[in-house]
């Protein structure tokens, strides 16, 4: 675990290698729309302050939460899976987005546990790994495989916390199944959509 003090040096060195927020020389049509939709989008949905007046939140924690709303709002899963310990207050946004989704926790790291909670679920739309910290994170991604479809959204939090979670991060953006990724430092998002045609990876202020 890194301590405060090389979060913030790492953020910073992240930040001056990260592309700018405007979508100025981003030529990826998914990801322009991304940055303009949702990272520009400032909003006051009326759930954050019902969820917000109702908690003590962090800022970093507001912000990654409320745009995980957005996210759901805009794209519209049918389902949302948070794997490993999902917050409470997380699992509020994202409910909050749509009362209508299905939402799942699967608190198992057991693989095989994880295998029988996928197969009653079906495809998988918008997942979330809550933590990147397990030696058993790249193998639950491959089990997982057989879910996703071209539409996955597949989220993985704190992926610069430790040297393990940048190489389980490393070693996703390099599966051949990836077509490409967004780093926005407090988490990434992981993408199999088949109209990124050579697999892309972009870092965005965030």
């Amino acid at each position: 675990m890194v301590s405060k003090l090389q979060t913030t040096i790492k953020y910073w060195r992240w930040w001056l290698g990260a592309s700018n927020s405007k979508g100025h020389g981003v030529h990826s049509p998914f990801v322009f729309d991304f940055i303009i939709d949702l990272l520009n989008d400032d909003r006051e949905f009326y759930a954050f302050q019902q969820i917000e007046n109702s908690h003590k939140i962090t800022k970093p924690e507001r912000k990654v939460n409320r745009l995980l709303f957005r996210m759901v709002d805009y794209y519209q899963p049918k389902n949302i899976v948070n794997i490993g310990n999902g917050n409470n207050i997380q699992t509020q946004y994202l409910a909050a987005a749509n009362h209508l989704i299905e939402m799942n926790t699967i608190k198992e790291t057991d693989v095989y546990s994880l295998q029988s909670s996928i197969d009653k679920i079906g495809k998988l739309d918008f997942i979330v790994f809550n933590s990147n910290k397990s030696n058993d994170t790249l193998n639950q991604f491959e089990i997982l495989l057989s879910a996703f479809h071209n539409n996955t959204f597949l989220i993985f939090k704190n992926i610069h916390l430790s040297k393990e979670a940048e190489a389980n991060w490393q070693s996703i953006q390099n599966h051949s199944s990836v077509k490409a990724t967004i780093d926005l430092f407090h988490f990434g998002i992981v993408l199999f959509n088949q109209d990124f045609k050579v697999k892309q990876h972009f870092k965005l202020r965030f």
